[in-house]
């Protein structure tokens, strides 16, 4: 079991396979972003999954895979076979832009895996060009569609942004009606690129879906592992969530950790510190060592975020990160 210095068990882990992806949304990359890792700085599949083993023995049971874009990578589908055969694993999900989601739909259900997070910013295919680069949003919409016929859960992130989408989040809080497990509204944090855009405050936020659909109730029962809030919305099947970073810190029950996709140990999103796990992998380091690493590097977490100091310190952008 791997505990920190404050008595939190860090139970869960958000892996990054890849910082490429085939958006480049711009509150993620810098515009014309090219300066991807190299092919050997990224762990190769199985380095990823031997760790992530290690980290399963260590007691971490709940695994969000994230990128970039985790369909870019070319050994995404060995990987999640070999996390669904690990008996201590109980959960993997899966964080998605969707544009080629549909096309692994089938291997996907046949691995059981626990739930998809699909990010969808906005409806208008225009908009959804000039914020992301590509003229892709009916693929996208088609992957939602296709997922939310499957027996995965799905749900929808969307990262409300002043003068981009402000309009239209009634709208995109509607799908949470007939098609998918949840609607989760993200406060934009001042990570990378994302510091050059204005987010909208949760409790704004839920005031003015309250206003468009009636009272919000709030909604008790686990939807995941993360801080997302939810509510239920009279006539609504599925929930409205809210992921507010900012304006309310969460810190106390965190539970998780980050493996980027070039083998660093992240303790926390908003800070950089954290530990090398690529060189003494690569350098012969056993499972035993490894897991002391990890164990020690879990146990000086930080308490928690402060994202005023990420602004100074401007360290990776997001797609390196791994969302």
């Amino acid at each position: 079991m791997l505990k920190d210095q404050f008595g939190r068990q860090v139970d869960y882990i958000r892996v990054s396979l890849t910082d490429r992806c085939n958006l480049r949304c711009r509150y993620c990359m810098p515009e014309g972003c090219v300066n991807f890792m190299a092919h050997d700085e990224i762990l190769r599949v199985e380095e990823t999954a031997r760790l992530c083993a290690i980290f399963a023995k260590l007691g971490v049971s709940k695994f969000k895979i994230t990128g970039g874009e985790p369909f870019v990578y070319q050994g995404v589908m060995p990987f999640l076979r070999s996390l669904r055969e690990n008996d201590r694993i109980d959960q993997v999900t899966i964080t998605t832009n969707g544009v080629t989601l549909e096309r692994y739909l089938p291997e996907l259900v046949e691995l059981n895996i626990n739930g998809l997070n699909i990010s969808l910013d906005t409806l208008q295919p225009e908009t959804f060009k000039q914020l992301t680069g590509a003229d892709v949003h009916d693929r996208v919409m088609q992957s939602i569609a296709a997922a939310a016929r499957t027996s995965i859960p799905v749900k929808l992130n969307c990262l409300p942004i002043q003068g981009i989408n402000t309009h239209e989040l009634a709208e995109i809080a509607a799908l949470a009606q007939y098609d998918v497990a949840a609607v989760r509204f993200i406060e934009l944090m001042p990570i990378g690129m994302g510091e050059t855009f204005a987010g909208i405050p949760t409790q704004q936020l839920i005031s003015q879906m309250a206003d468009y659909y009636g009272d919000l109730q709030p909604y008790d029962q686990p939807l995941g592992n993360g801080p997302a809030v939810y509510y239920s919305v009279p006539g609504f099947n599925g929930k409205l969530g809210f992921i507010n970073a900012i304006s309310q810190c969460f810190c106390e029950g965190c539970n998780r950790v980050r493996l980027t996709s070039d083998g660093y140990l992240k303790l926390c999103l908003a800070f950089e510190e954290g530990i090398d796990l690529k060189t003494p992998l690569r350098n012969g380091a056993s499972d035993e060592e490894l897991s002391a690493i990890i164990a020690d590097a879990v146990y000086h977490k930080p308490k928690e975020h402060d994202f005023n100091r990420l602004i100074r310190e401007k360290k990776r952008s997001m797609h390196r990160v791994g969302g």
